[in-house]
């Protein structure tokens, strides 16, 4: 555990460090807290897996959402927007 807390304070000081004398500054301005911890964190192929599949999920709910609105704005009744939502969604409106 000791040694974690280490690692995560040697890094967090390389950071902090490379951004003020410029090395690399612009990369490590573009980074969110939760990658500089997980530069700390020992690589796990289990866990990376179940990051991708979950990034993976939320990209597909976002194209869905993007979908559903388009039907929507293109649909003329409330009939027209039943069709288009249920051809969209069996597979047979996606390319």
């Amino acid at each position: 555990m000791e040694r974690k807390l280490v690692l995560e304070k040697a890094i967090a000081d390389a950071v902090t460090y490379s951004s003020r004398h410029g090395i690399l500054k612009d990369f490590f301005e573009t980074l969110l807290p939760e990658e500089v911890n997980m530069l700390a964190t020992e690589w796990n192929l289990d866990d990376a897996v179940q990051v991708a599949r979950e990034e993976g999920w939320e990209k597909g709910r976002e194209e869905d959402r993007e979908l559903v609105f388009d039907i929507i704005r293109q649909a003329n009744s409330m009939d027209d927007l039943k069709k288009m939502l249920e051809m969209s969604f069996s597979g047979q409106g996606r390319a």
